[in-house]
């Protein structure tokens, strides 16, 4: 990106002849902008302080150049200014536009698309694509975001090369060339260190990365990403804690690659031995990682003593009963987690939804005991202010209400709001509504909060058109309706009209679910079939 030049005969400075300088204190008589061509005038003007009838001043100019350049539009801005036709001065503002992003390129890539790609750079909003101004510093970007990518497929020695070509009028043609190198896959996890638990068991915790074997074929798990073995080493590390080994130390493992010579066999997706048969004049060297990982198991502990502190709501006992957490038993790091899920139900049924547990553990190194003290921080006991609901621009907010089990004014009750989400799902009128949906917001003073029920719909008519020859009925055509929320208030009603040569058949039916908003279902069906013998056909 060139370098921005601030050309201003007022604030010029440094050696060499300069041109004329105006007064200090002139007049701004008029602002030009000049050189730009898709970014409008009163676009650049919106974002300067700079303004006509202000007396002229550097530090303004300067910060006007400043919020230029971070709108990402321009490659340079250069500021002049000379004397007007009134006694004042004519500053113009000189911009050099980015050019645009005419065509956008990735060729060598086998391992990922075009479509991934872009959704990547979407994630991570990097914006690059087509008609966007080019920006090198987001050009750098990509090129990490598709190392990235490559090495997680097993790419680890993918190279990018970014390549521009000028298109009229002021454009670019921008290519990346990836050269992916060959994929190196996992030829042998090694495990050190550990007696409790075999290498298999181990390696059975590890999810994402695996050692090369014929299902890695179809699962693509023998390829090394450090992230991917990162999470495993944390898996293995829960598998120990899981087992009360929650002092086991995993150090940091080592990555070797070493080169190693391979059979193509038969067939052609080549699975190793004994799965393939091997071709004796068909071999090659290819490069394997070789991963070791050193484990420091520690003892084992089991559960001690639990203390309960900062519980009102709930007795000492209930709580460790929820916990399940008994004296003796080998300590688990993953069911201590889900007595505490369970614990939050419990409270969030209660209207404790500020509930927060904090576990503490100390180790009884000489007993090999984990003890654990748990503070309660109940908060408050939370009643319902509010329940808005949006999105539903058809249906009716009372067929929602009369689904929702919470009801204001009341405390509030997770279970039965969880549960009131699952009625709501199975109504079909919309898209699944999720968890994220329903935004909880407690009052920051009062013990009250609202809740902020967001939906969207989907179609719920169903048309169809039926036609054909019957030998019984002869020829017929037919028309269905069908909806499950008739304008929006819940009923559903279906309607066949079928009509032949000789069979015709008319029915209607409607069911109303919540009869006078009680939840007393009421449903007719009513229809007519008629039959044209003629015993001449």
């Amino acid at each position: 990106m060139t370098v921005a030049s601030l050309v201003l005969a007022l604030i010029l400075s440094g050696p060499g002849p300069r041109a004329p300088q105006p007064p200090v204190a002139s007049t701004i008589e008029s602002i030009v902008i000049s050189g730009n061509r898709r970014v409008p005038t009163e676009t650049i003007k919106h974002y300067m302080q700079t303004k006509v009838g202000d007396m002229l001043s550097e530090e303004i100019v300067r910060r006007d150049v400043k919020t230029l350049f971070a709108q990402g539009y321009f490659d340079d801005i250069r500021v002049d200014a000379e004397d007007g036709t009134n006694g004042g001065l004519i500053v113009t503002f000189v911009v050099k536009e980015k050019p645009l992003i005419r065509s956008l390129d990735f060729t060598g890539s086998n391992a990922i698309s075009k479509s991934d790609i872009l959704a990547k750079l979407k994630e991570r909003k990097i914006n690059v694509s087509q008609e966007s101004p080019y920006d090198p510093a987001s050009v750098k970007k990509v090129e990490s975001v598709l190392k990235s990518m490559l090495a997680e497929k097993g790419h680890q020695e993918a190279t990018v090369e970014t390549t521009t070509e000028d298109v009229a009028p002021n454009g670019i043609r921008l290519t990346f060339k990836i050269n992916e190198g060959p994929a190196i896959k996992v030829e042998k996890i090694n495990i050190q260190g550990n007696q409790v638990f075999s290498a298999r068991q181990i390696k059975r915790s590890m999810k994402l990365v695996k050692e090369i074997s014929p299902l890695t074929v179809l699962t693509s798990k023998d390829t090394y990403y450090d992230l991917k073995l990162a999470d495993d080493i944390t898996r293995i590390r829960m598998f120990y804690a899981d087992n009360g080994f929650v002092r086991a130390n995993i150090s940091d493992p080592v990555v070797e690659t070493r080169s190693k010579t391979v059979y193509r066999t038969l067939p052609l997706i080549k699975p190793p031995l004994p799965f393939g048969i091997p071709l004796p004049f068909w071999k090659k060297k290819v490069n394997r990682f070789y991963i070791t990982l050193k484990i420091e198991e520690n003892n084992q502990y089991k559960i001690g003593e639990v203390k309960v502190s900062g519980s009102k709501a709930l007795d000492e006992g209930v709580i460790r009963l929820v916990l399940g957490l008994v004296p003796g038993q080998i300590y688990n790091e993953t069911a201590l987690r889900k007595g505490f899920e369970n614990l939050r139900k419990v409270y969030g049924a209660r209207g404790y939804v500020n509930f927060t547990p904090t576990p503490v553990q100390d180790l009884d190194e000489e007993k090999k005991l984990v003890n654990l003290s748990i503070n309660i921080d109940e908060d408050r006991q939370f009643t319902v202010h509010r329940i808005n609901i949006t999105g539903n621009t058809k249906t009716r907010d009372k067929v929602i209400r009369r689904e929702v089990l919470v009801e204001e004014g009341q405390v509030f009750n997770s279970t039965l709001w969880d549960l009131s989400l699952l009625r709501l799902n199975q109504l079909g009128f919309f898209e699944e509504i999720k968890n994220e949906d329903a935004e909880i917001q407690p009052h920051p003073t009062d013990p009250t909060l609202d809740v902020n029920l967001k939906v969207k719909e989907k179609g719920r008519n169903s048309i169809g058109f039926s036609g054909g020859v019957s030998g019984i009925g002869g020829s017929f055509m037919g028309l269905n309706y069908a909806t499950n929320n008739f304008l929006g208030l819940g009923e559903s009603i279906g309607v066949t009209l079928q009509g032949g040569t000789r069979q015709s058949q008319y029915e209607l039916s409607f069911t109303e679910p919540y009869l006078y908003d009680r939840p007393v279902s009421l449903g007719f069906s009513v229809y007519a079939t008629s039959f044209r013998y003629d015993q001449s056909r």
